[in-house]
C-alpha cells in the first residue's frame, strides 16, 4: 500500500491496514519515516519487518514523468511470515530492522 501522505488521509488508511494484519492479513506499506507519529509506531508494532532505504524514492507522474526528488525519507513495512525473504530481498536496499511482531 502507499497511502496518501495527506496528514488528514494517512491515519484512515494505515488503521485499516493495521486491522487487517491484526485479523490475519500480510502486506507492504511505503510510507514516508515519520517516527514520531503514532500512525508510524502503529505501523511498527503489526510489522514483521521494515526497510529504511538508503536513499529517497522518486515518485513518478502518470505521464511517466518524475515528479522531482522526495523531500523525506522513506520506510518500507512488512507484515508476514516470511521475514527471511523480506530481509534477503530488501538488504541491499537499506537498513533492515525486525518491526514490533519480532
Amino acid at each position: 500500500m502507499d497511502p496518501p501522505f495527506s496528514a488528514r488521509l494517512i491515519d484512515r488508511f494505515v488503521y485499516r491496514y493495521c486491522d487487517a494484519v491484526n485479523s490475519g492479513s500480510q502486506g507492504f506499506v511505503l510510507t514516508n519515516n515519520c517516527t514520531e507519529t503514532a500512525w508510524f509506531r502503529a505501523l511498527w508494532e503489526v510489522s514483521t519487518g521494515v526497510c529504511f532505504p538508503k536513499y529517497r524514492i522518486n515518485f513518478y507522474k502518470p505521464d511517466s514523468h518524475p515528479k522531482g526528488s522526495s523531500m523525506q525519507g522513506q520506510a518500507i513495512f512488512y507484515a508476514g511470515d516470511d521475514y527471511p525473504r523480506f530481509k534477503s530481498a530488501f538488504q541491499s536496499e537499506g537498513l533492515i530492522t525486525r518491526g514490533g511482531l519480532e
